[in-house]
Order: C-alpha cells, then sequence, then structure tokens
C-alpha cells in the first residue's frame, strides 16, 4: 500500500502524454497510441492480411503495413507486433500502450537509460520524451533526486605562531 503512493498519479500522466501526442510533428505509429487508434491500426492489418489471402489488389497503405506489422494471436486475443525476420519466438516486439509502470517498477526505478534497454527489449514504440515524461511524475524517482550543492565551502587553516 505504502508503495502505491509513490505511483504515477494516471490522470495526470494521461493529459501529459496526450499533449506530447498532439505536439509530436510524427502523427504515425512510432508514438504511443490511444486505445481505439492500436485497434483501428489492428483492424487495418487484418484487413490487409485478408486481401493478400484472397488475391484482391493491394494498395501502397496495405504493402506498407504488411511489411512492418504482424498479428500475433494469443488465444482469443490478437496482439500487433513487430515485422520479423524469421518466425523466431526471441525476437517478438509488442507494440503497446500502457506498460511503463510495470516497467518502472520492475527495474527498480532506474531512470531513462535503464528504462530504454528493458522497453527496446520487448516492446517497439515507446520514444524517450515519454519516457521523461513518466520519470518528472514519479514520486519516488523525485524523491531519490540529489539535491544542487550551494557551492564549495572552505574552512581557514590556523596556523598558531609559539
Amino acid at each position: 500500500m505504502e508503495s502505491e503512493k509513490y505511483l504515477v498519479e494516471k490522470q495526470i500522466f494521461e493529459t501529459q502524454l496526450f499533449k506530447l501526442i498532439e505536439n509530436s510533428s510524427a502523427n504515425n505509429f512510432t508514438t504511443v497510441q490511444t486505445v481505439e487508434h492500436y485497434l483501428s491500426i489492428l483492424n487495418q492489418v487484418k484487413n490487409s492480411m485478408s486481401k493478400k489471402e484472397t488475391n484482391e489488389k493491394l494498395s501502397c497503405e496495405d504493402y506498407r503495413r504488411l511489411n512492418r506489422f504482424e498479428i500475433l494471436r494469443i488465444g482469443d486475443k490478437e496482439k500487433i507486433i513487430a515485422k520479423r525476420m524469421n518466425d523466431d519466438v526471441v525476437s517478438i516486439r509488442y507494440y503497446c500502450d500502457d506498460i511503463l509502470e510495470k516497467v518502472h517498477k520492475d527495474t527498480g526505478h532506474k531512470k531513462r537509460l535503464g528504462m530504454e534497454k528493458e522497453i527496446a527489449k520487448e516492446y517497439c514504440n515507446i520514444p524517450k520524451s515519454v519516457i521523461e515524461e513518466y520519470l518528472k511524475l514519479c514520486a519516488m524517482c523525485q524523491l531519490k533526486k540529489k539535491s544542487k550543492q550551494k557551492g564549495l565551502v572552505v574552512k581557514p587553516i590556523i596556523i598558531y605562531r609559539i
């Protein structure tokens, strides 16, 4: 319970995240997306795959989706993953929307580089700016920050003459 008070307040982080998404010049799938956008991309990839299977004419967007994304089916759930060179299970990288809190706790409240390395192992659409914004809002990390030193304190040398 006590560790929960240090977690980032989800509403504040989401408002900051939406500001970042709106301000980003690239409106593509390399940034964190809303659930609605994720589902629309999933449906578009499914449509492109069905067109390819039925030998329908594919558009440029269909080719782009097929070269960039794959759909991984686990039970009844479907997830978007990055295109793999071969069917290697180890190289699966997911597109996701809400894993920062889990990764941040698992890494022991590491800073940006530690989180980036952990995220890059399994996920592929979390940019640095989102990680930095999340870390700014983490209360535990704010407590761990070093305070600025005020300056060099010099003690005078006292020489006694006899």
